[in-house]
């Protein structure tokens, strides 16, 4: 299962929609921008990341190109 770690007011709505196209299962770990907690997985400090397993994954556009590659 997929968790997608941002809010659906961001990008994050991009991969939340990727994942329904999908039909993946995936659950939502809401998280704003430029927040403390999200300092230790992308240190550029910016949502959606995609946590697949021990994997993280930033940037909407390529977390989609994984979704589509995997």
């Amino acid at each position: 299962m997929y968790t997608v770690i941002g809010s659906p007011k961001t990008r994050a709505l991009r991969v939340i929609w990727m994942l329904e196209e999908l039909g993946q299962p995936y659950v939502i770990e809401p998280t704003l921008p430029r927040t403390a907690s999200l300092a230790a997985i992308n240190p550029s400090l910016i949502v959606p990341v995609l946590k697949d397993g021990e994997n993280y994954i930033i940037d909407s556009v390529a977390i989609c190109q994984y979704l589509a590659d995997k």
